[in-house]
């Protein structure tokens, strides 16, 4: 094959994977944009905000820069749980302001490189969880006429069948909401790498139970890597930068005790959140992998949600001030609720590789702010990244600098030249 042909074939190759990028990313913008609003006062919000990263070359949460090979597959099992994921200030008297007690996911996360460059990848979870007191019981009909509901479902209609009201088990388990995401790398280098990824989630989750979004979010990331130590090291610093576009949704109660409903409060208003990540990955051996990441969702302007955000009653949610918001102790000097949540977590753990293609991890956090905070985190998972031909245990040599290990170089005294050309097998390829 000439070089002229050569040149022409990494052209083309180089116009499919931007356009398949491009492609992937307006669909999943599209997608975001497409579904309708509807107004819940007591329910839409997820508090489930610790998803792992679509592939294995993150952290745990975040998003690493690196892409998966050609034809490469990853494919890991998350199992975490989250106590108290969720606590509001509602009005009544509650001995607390924990929603749900807990929160059990089991997520499971699969990406495949469509080339040296784009890789896709979606996740799909289930959850398990219970109900605390500020959650609040469900308005039942019984012979006297009717009880009203409570907690942070007051506005919620009456019924006898809730997981709250004690009559079945169903909301209490089903599925989190669905992502799918594609990433493509903008550059490589020897130390600095960056990616551009786009993600959107459908909502499949049980936004009644405060485990899914009632509508699409979409989350448009850069990820930043900056290698540490030599080519084969996996210690690395990863940034994430970017953006949940999902529509506003502000959750009213009331007091059925003290108020009417008309003078229901606002005690949860998010939107549209700003998304600031960074970790530390450290290789302490070859097959000890420590790990700390921290991500914080800054509340943006209401301008930058999609939908019509609409309050009990029929009002928009822009005309809301500061008088509308639940203020659980006016006396204390502190101020009542307002819009936006800052919310935030720290996560730390370990990643054991038991074999060159399998790792197990073991991770350990806690919120640090907001609404939407797991007062502690424990969390599993495993992971299977199928490794090159040939590679049979992990390595760290690598006499000719290629960055392949010689354990899989085919050539370990001869360098890889890089041409997309077998890159994989460690051989210079001095025709192409």
């Amino acid at each position: 094959m000439t070089t002229s042909h050569m040149r022409a074939k990494g052209a083309r190759r180089l116009t499919l994977e931007r356009g398949a990028a491009v492609g992937v990313a307006m669909a999943l913008a599209a997608a975001g944009i497409a579904a309708p609003a509807h107004a819940d006062p007591a329910a839409g919000v997820d508090a489930y905000l610790f998803r792992p990263a679509l592939d294995s070359k993150g952290i745990y949460s975040l998003e690493g820069a690196d892409t998966l090979e050609r034809h490469d597959l990853s494919v890991r099992f998350f199992l975490g749980y989250g106590e108290e994921p969720l606590d509001v200030a509602v009005p009544g008297d509650f001995d607390t302001d924990s929603v749900l007690k807990f929160a059990v996911g089991l997520d499971i996360a699969v990406a495949l490189g469509l080339s040296k460059k784009l890789t896709v990848g979606f996740d799909a979870g289930l959850y398990r969880t219970d109900t605390d007191a500020a959650y609040g019981a469900r308005g039942r009909y019984n012979d006297a006429g009717s009880d009203p509901s409570t907690g942070l479902i007051a506005l919620r209609p009456l019924s006898n069948i809730d997981p709250s009201g004690g009559f079945t088990d169903e909301g209490l388990s089903g599925p989190l909401d669905v992502r799918f995401g594609a990433k493509y790398q903008l550059f490589r280098g020897k130390k600095l790498s960056a990616a551009a990824i786009a993600i959107a989630s459908l909502p499949f989750g049980d936004e009644e139970m405060f485990l899914g979004d009632r509508n699409f979010v979409f989350e448009p990331r850069l990820a930043l890597d900056y290698k540490l130590g030599d080519a084969l090291s996996a210690s690395k610093i990863v940034l994430n930068l970017g953006a949940r576009i999902r529509e506003r949704t502000v959750l009213q109660s009331y007091d059925p005790e003290s108020e009417d409903v008309e003078m229901a409060h606002a005690v949860l208003d998010v939107g549209s959140e700003g998304l600031v990540g960074a970790g530390l990955v450290y290789e302490a051996m070859p097959r000890v992998i420590l790990g700390v990441e921290s991500m914080a969702f800054v509340p943006l302007p209401s301008s930058l949600t999609y939908g019509s955000c609409t309050l009990h009653g029929g009002a928009r949610c822009s005309t809301l001030d500061a008088a509308d918001y639940f203020d659980a102790d006016p006396t204390d000097g502190t101020s009542a609720a307002g819009a936006g949540d800052l919310a935030a977590y720290v996560m730390g753990g370990v990643t054991l590789r038991a074999t060159a293609d399998v790792g197990v991890a073991i991770i350990g956090g806690a919120g640090l702010v907001g609404a939407r905070s797991d007062s502690f985190r424990f969390t599993a998972g495993i992971s299977w990244t199928p490794t090159p031909a040939g590679v049979a245990t992990i390595g760290r040599g690598d006499k000719d600098g290629d960055e392949l290990p010689d354990v899989s170089d085919v050539c370990a005294d001869e360098p890889e030249d890089r041409d997309d050309y077998q890159d994989e097998d460690g051989c210079p390829d001095p025709d192409n």
